[in-house]
């Protein structure tokens, strides 16, 4: 029974592991599709930028460049916010499971107590 308890904690601890890893690896595929999305915003950016050079007076040109340069800047935000939203939902359920594991262990210490007072 001391051996079953064993066995199920590790088994949960490796559970507990790879899901970590798994939210790990989503974390970063959405770091990447952030930046992706970032340079496409930089790539839009620079097109525009061209188009309006040649079909623009300066001072059209130059509101519209500010305008192009905040929305930029507010994607760029909403980027960072989502990384950020990932982060903290990454570490509370790090956080989780960390106490998850302390409460198992300490369940198979107690076990082990009982099995070594019987």
């Amino acid at each position: 029974s001391l051996q079953e308890a064993s066995r199920s904690l590790e088994q949960s601890i490796r559970s507990k592991n790879e899901q970590i890893q798994r939210l790990e690896t989503a974390t970063e595929e959405s770091e990447r599709e952030h930046t992706q999305q970032l340079e496409e915003s930089k790539v839009s950016y620079a097109q525009l930028l061209v188009e309006h050079t040649a079909l623009q007076s300066e001072s059209e040109l130059k509101e519209k460049e500010a305008q192009l340069l905040k929305e930029g800047a507010l994607k760029a935000n909403e980027s960072i916010k989502s990384l950020q939203e990932a982060s903290r939902s990454l570490e509370q359920t790090i956080h989780a499971k960390e106490e998850q594991i302390q409460r198992l262990e300490t369940a198979t210490e107690e076990s082990e107590r009982e099995h070594t007072q019987q």
